[in-house]
């Protein structure tokens, strides 16, 4: 049930929508001090945005990008950014655009449409499965299981059969994935134990994995393809070799000079390396100062909210744009009317 207090809000935020008050309080001195950070992740090229928020059918975010556009906000790069934060005056109405991971489908169906629209756009790529032509074992393992809501499968390192929740079971489904991620990372299951762990399941499901893999199903760029992007205009950049930020802070700084040794590998443009996104938002206390070190002078969150110039360069929030927002709340978070700073979870 939706709490009374949410249907109000949403009630105010469509009648604010649908008032043309936005463009009012868009244009206000508020607004005009502050940046809002658009991220997003996956685009659907089966059924992935009805398993997780994170992933968003093509034609939707093609709604979203012309709606920035018809409502007259101006895109900026995280280096304009950055020219903020030290003083430099900016447009009104500024957002940033950037999308995490570099999965293959950011290039099959969100490229074009941020091209065509001219608008620049940041992609963080996280580098092990774009140098191992394989799906990315742990959303896609998640993802079968959700396909198979409802059967029994098998684990090699399980000594028991197991029961896939319901599909609608999200909070099942997320806890005994997080049991199996942390049982897989103990044990040390190597890359090609989970690529066979993968096919087996699925099949189990009664998925053709051939049709799987040949879709590129949460797939990674390969290394010709994210240099193709960087040559086309979108700002490659920083997101750790292996998607994790390790509590030791050396192993954590490991992470990002692999990351950014394989970028530079891979790109001519030789565009700096210097932006850089949490995966998965986490970040420790040590975080921030371990990237100055590494010269990386912005690093984006999770955490909702704007950014001003009292900003952390190396903390700054986003929106998590997702389906689940609707065009009326999205069109108040660019407006400037959602205010309150707050954690994804």
């Amino acid at each position: 049930m939706i709490p009374a207090q949410s249907l109000v809000l949403n009630a105010l935020l469509r009648a604010v929508h649908f008032s043309g008050l936005r463009k009012v309080v868009g244009r206000s001195r508020w607004r005009s001090d502050r940046i809002l950070i658009l991220a997003y992740h996956g685009f659907s090229k089966r059924d992935e945005h009805l398993w997780s928020d994170l992933y968003v059918e093509p034609s939707w975010f093609c709604r979203r990008i012309e709606f920035l556009r018809k409502e007259g906000y101006v895109p900026l790069s995280l280096d304009q950014l950055v020219d903020y934060l030290r003083g430099a005056e900016i447009p009104e109405r500024s957002v940033v655009v950037t999308i995490d991971d570099g999965f293959h489908d950011f290039l099959k169906f969100a490229f074009p449409i941020l091209s065509s629209s001219a608008i620049p756009a940041t992609l963080y790529v996280t580098t092990y499965y774009v140098c191992h032509h394989l799906p990315v074992f742990d959303p896609a393992l998640s993802y079968l299981m959700w396909k198979g809501g409802g059967k029994r499968f098998s684990l090699p390192w399980e000594k028991q059969g197991l029961l896939a929740p319901a599909r609608g079971d999200h909070v099942a489904r997320s806890r005994l994935h997080a049991g199996l991620r942390a049982t897989w990372q103990a044990l040390g299951i190597s890359t090609e134990e989970k690529h066979a762990t993968l096919l087996n399941v699925g099949k189990a499901f009664g998925v053709d994995m051939d049709e799987f893999l040949a879709e590129r199903m949460f797939g990674l760029l390969s290394p010709e393809e994210v240099e193709n992007c960087a040559v086309g205009g979108i700002d490659v950049q920083l997101h750790t070799h292996r998607h994790r930020v390790p509590f030791d802070d050396q192993l954590f700084a490991n992470e990002i000079s692999d990351n950014r040794r394989r970028l530079q590998g891979i790109m001519r443009t030789q565009r700096p390396l210097k932006h850089f996104c949490y995966p998965s938002g986490e970040y420790h206390e040590s975080s921030p100062s371990v990237l100055r070190t590494l010269e990386v002078e912005t690093a984006t969150t999770c955490e909702f909210g704007y950014v001003t110039r009292s900003s952390n360069p190396l903390l700054l929030p986003r929106l998590l744009d997702s389906m689940t927002i609707s065009e009326a709340r999205f069109s108040a978070w660019l407006a400037g009317l959602m205010g309150v700073r707050y954690r994804r979870g």
